[in-house]
C-alpha cells in the first residue's frame, strides 16, 4: 500500500469514528466514492474496531505504528527552523515531539520539538496547534515545561520548541524511587500546584495523564504536553474538544458527552492520576473494552475502591513496590481507607458540582489528610 493510500485511509477511518454506527458507512462511501478499495479497507477497520477484540493489537494501529516509525526517522538529522532534529522523543494524536539541538554554534542548547503530523495536516488541526503555542507562551511556572521558540519549516508546516526535560514519566519515576504513600502524595501536590497556576491563568489541560508529567532526577515534576488545553474565557461557554485526542481513561463524564470542559474537567483527571499513583491501576480497567464499552463505563459505573483497585491486578504491587518487601502491603492496604479514599472518590465524582470545587481545594484537603486533620471530602465541611 502506498503511503498515501494508506494516509487517507487512516483520515477516513478517524473522522468515521466521530460519526454514530449508522452514520458511518454513509460518510466512508459519501468521502471515499471515487475509490471502491478505500471504502472497502476502512469499513473492514470500522468492524474490526467495533468488534472491539481481546488480546490483539489491531492490524490498523500496527500498519499505522510501521508508518509513523518510518516517517519519524526520515526527519533525524534534518533542520527546522533553528534546530537539527537528534532523536524520536514520542508521537502523539496531532504532533510528533523530537529532540533537537540548535544550529547556533554559539548556543548550546537542546530542546523538545514539537511538530505536527503532516499527514494530519488542517485548518483545525492549525488553529488547535496556534492555540497551544499561544497558552505555552502564557505560561511561566516551574512545574511547566515553558516555550521556548516557535515558527514553521520550509513547507509551512508549524513547529514548538519547548524546554526538554530530562526525566521520567510520573508511573516510571515513582516506582524506580520506590517510593511510599505518603513521598507519591506530596509529589502529586506538586503537580496540583502547576495545575492550579495554569487555572489561575485562564487555562485548562483537558489531557492530564501520568504520561503527561515528567519527573526529573532531583523529584521536580514538569506538566507537559498543551495540545487541547483551552483558555477559559468567562464570555465563552465552555464546551469539550470535537476531535477525540484526549486520553479516555483520564476524560471526565462531561467531557465525552460535549458538554462543560471547565476546571471540573482537570480536577477529575487528576483524581484518576492520583488514583494510580496510590494503586498502580487507573480507575477503570478499559484494556480489553471497545470504545463504547469504555464510554458506559466511565459514565456510569463507580470507581472501585481503591483496596479493591489494588486486589484487581496483582502487577500493581510490584508497579507499588509491595512486593520487593520494602512496602508493608497490610499498612498500604489500611492507609487507602477512609480520608484518602473519600479525598480520592470526591475528585472522581460523575457529577462536576460534587467535586472539588477547584484544584487548590483539593490541595487543601490533601494537605489536611497528610497533617491528620479532619478533611472535608469526609465530611469535615459541614460540621
Amino acid at each position: 500500500m502506498r503511503p498515501e493510500t494508506f494516509q487517507r485511509i487512516q483520515a477516513v477511518f478517524h473522522q468515521a469514528l466521530h460519526h454514530d454506527a449508522d452514520g458511518r458507512t454513509a460518510y466512508v462511501e459519501a468521502t471515499c466514492a471515487d475509490d471502491p478499495g478505500i471504502v472497502a479497507e476502512v469499513m473492514s477497520l470500522l468492524e474490526y474496531e467495533a468488534s472491539g477484540a481481546e488480546g490483539t493489537q489491531r492490524p490498523f494501529a500496527l500498519a499505522e505504528a510501521a508508518f509513523d516509525a518510518v516517517e519519524r526517522g526520515a526527519l533525524i538529522g534534518t533542520v527546522v527552523g533553528r534546530f537539527r532534529i537528534e532523536a524520536v522523543i514520542g508521537s502523539g494524536g496531532m504532533g510528533r515531539v523530537f529532540k533537537a539541538r540548535r544550529t547556533n554554534a554559539d548556543v548550546d542548547q537542546i530542546v523538545a520539538l514539537k511538530l505536527i503530523r503532516r499527514e494530519m495536516f488542517n485548518a483545525s488541526l492549525l488553529r488547535r496547534f496556534s492555540a497551544e503555542r499561544r497558552i505555552l507562551a502564557s505560561l511561566n511556572h516551574p512545574g511547566i515545561a515553558h516555550l521556548i521558540d516557535a515558527g514553521a519549516d520550509e513547507q509551512g508546516v508549524p513547529y514548538v520548541a519547548m524546554e526538554y526535560v530530562d526525566g521520567l514519566q510520573l508511573p516510571a519515576y515513582c516506582a524506580r524511587h520506590v517510593l511510599p504513600l505518603r513521598a507519591r502524595i506530596e509529589l502529586f501536590r506538586a503537580i496540583l500546584a502547576a495545575v492550579s497556576y495554569a487555572h489561575r491563568n485562564l487555562v485548562i489541560h483537558r489531557d492530564l495523564k501520568p504520561a503527561n508529567v515528567l519527573v526529573t532526577d532531583d523529584g521536580r515534576p514538569k506538566l507537559l504536553d498543551f495540545g487541547i488545553a483551552k483558555a477559559l474565557d468567562p464570555d465563552e461557554p465552555q464546551t469539550a474538544t470535537g476531535d477525540r485526542f484526549f486520553t479516555l481513561a483520564y476524560a471526565a463524564p462531561e467531557f465525552l458527552l460535549g458538554r462543560n470542559a471547565g476546571v471540573a474537567c482537570d480536577v477529575y483527571a487528576l483524581g484518576a492520576m492520583l488514583y494510580e499513583l496510590l494503586t498502580g491501576v487507573p480507575p477503570f480497567d478499559l484494556k480489553a473494552a471497545g470504545t463504547a464499552d469504555s464510554e458506559r463505563t466511565i459514565l456510569m459505573v463507580p470507581p472501585q475502591p481503591l483496596r479493591a483497585a489494588m486486589k484487581r491486578d496483582a502487577a500493581a504491587l510490584s508497579v507499588l513496590g509491595i512486593d520487593s518487601g520494602i512496602h508493608s502491603l497490610p499498612r498500604w492496604m489500611r492507609e487507602l481507607e477512609g480520608d484518602l479514599e473519600s479525598i480520592v472518590q470526591k475528585a472522581l465524582c460523575k457529577e462536576p458540582e460534587s467535586r472539588y470545587a477547584s484544584v487548590d481545594q483539593f490541595d487543601e484537603d490533601l494537605l489536611r489528610y497528610l497533617e491528620r486533620r479532619p478533611v472535608v471530602a469526609s465530611g469535615a465541611g459541614r460540621w
